[in-house]
Formats: structure tokens, sequence, C-alpha cells
């Protein structure tokens, strides 16, 4: 009778005896069953702040392609305004009011810069040119009473 007095017995309503094992099992598995379920609550949460993250994010990504769509148009709008009016001024030779006219040689060639009408020779080969036939003496005089 020694062994029976320490195996303790729960009472259930109806008369039924559950030993402390099955308590003890229980018992744990309702530890573990509520931590899942506080796991699986947590991770439901969690992506529903990542979906509503991502629902800001793609507003405001739509509010930057309309920006960006508005300030594409007034470039090109801009864009096109400034070359019409550069072909308007090149081919009907209109100017602005205040502006003053510069007209730019596009030759590169630094000798045909000096000389448009005779692109053939430079200042500095003309120069040359009239000295060649002098004599030594002459050219020191040249360069030294001219």
């Amino acid at each position: 009778m020694m062994g029976d007095d320490l195996i303790c017995y729960r009472v259930m309503p109806n008369n039924k005896l559950i030993p402390f094992s099955s308590q003890v099992v229980i018992i744990a598995l309702f530890v573990v069953f509520f931590s899942v379920l506080f796991s699986l609550t947590n991770a439901i949460y969690s992506n529903y702040q990542y979906d509503v993250k991502i629902k800001q994010f793609q507003l405001e990504n739509q509010r930057y392609a309309e920006q960006n769509k508005l300030k594409m148009y007034e470039y090109l709008r801009s864009n096109l305004r400034l070359v019409l009016e550069k072909e308007k001024k090149e081919t009907m030779n209109q100017i602005n009011p205040g502006e003053q006219v510069i007209v730019l040689h596009t030759d590169t060639n630094p000798k045909n810069l000096f000389h448009p009408n005779n692109p053939s020779q430079s200042p500095q080969e003309k120069q040359e040119e009239k000295y060649k036939d002098l004599s030594n003496t002459q050219k020191w005089w040249h360069y030294f009473f001219d």
C-alpha cells in the first residue's frame, strides 16, 4: 500500500481518474499550442505590415512616375520651343528684341579663319613670301626697322 500513496490522481466530475503524467502532457500541449498560435499571429501581423508598406511604396512610385512624366513633358516642350526658335532664327534671320547677332565662321582650318576670301595663305605665310626673295642683310634690316 505504500506505493499507492505516492501516485497522484485527479478526480474528474464523472469520477474518472487522470494520472499526473497525463496532466503534465496536456499542460505541455497547451503551452506548445499557444506558443505556435502566438508565432502564427505574429507572422500574420508582420506580413500585414509589409503589405501596408508595399502599398505605400507603390503609391509613392506612382506619384514619382507622374511627376517624371510631367517634367519630361515640360522638358520636351521647352526643348521643342527652343529648337523651333533656333530654326526660325536660322532660316528666316529673325532676332529677338535686344539681341545682337554674331556671325561665326564654321571652317575650322586656322588658315581660313584669318582670310576667308583667300584661304590658301595665312598672314604669316604672306609675310614669309614677301621676304623670300630678299637677301639675308635685307631681311635683318626689315626685322629691326619695319
